[in-house]
Parts: structure tokens; C-alpha cells; sequence
């Protein structure tokens, strides 16, 4: 809820400033481990390492990609 709320925010200001459809958005999420290894992958959770950013991306940028191009 938080994330959609705050998503929300963004682009409502984004739409007041005629700016939203210039933006690209990036969702993603640090689902490595926190301790350990995530061997053979490099890095851990809160790290830029394919390790640490092991999951899909959620990619949107209004008037450059195409609606429903997954």
C-alpha cells in the first residue's frame, strides 16, 4: 500500500508539472540475502550486484514503450 500510495504521488506531481510523459520509471527490489552468499552471483541485499537485484523489473516510460510490450 505504501509503495502504491507513494507511486501515486510521483506521478500525480509529475502530471501537475507536464513533465510525466518525459519520465521513465524503474521498479525493482533488492531480494538478495541479507548474510550469506548469494553464490555464484556476486553481492548481497541493499547492493547494486546481480546478487542483490535478482528479481524482474518493472519498466514504464509513457510515449516510448508501447503499451502492453512485455
Amino acid at each position: 500500500m505504501e509503495l502504491d500510495w507513494s507511486a501515486g504521488e510521483i506521478i500525480k506531481t509529475l502530471k501537475e508539472e507536464g513533465i510525466f510523459d518525459n519520465t521513465i520509471f524503474v521498479f525493482t527490489s533488492d531480494n538478495g540475502p541479507r548474510v550469506g552468499s548469494a553464490k555464484p552471483l556476486r553481492g548481497k541485499k541493499a547492493e547494486t550486484w546481480d546478487g542483490g537485484q535478482r528479481v524482474p523489473a518493472i519498466i514504464t516510460w509513457p510515449n516510448k514503450i508501447p503499451k502492453g510490450n512485455c
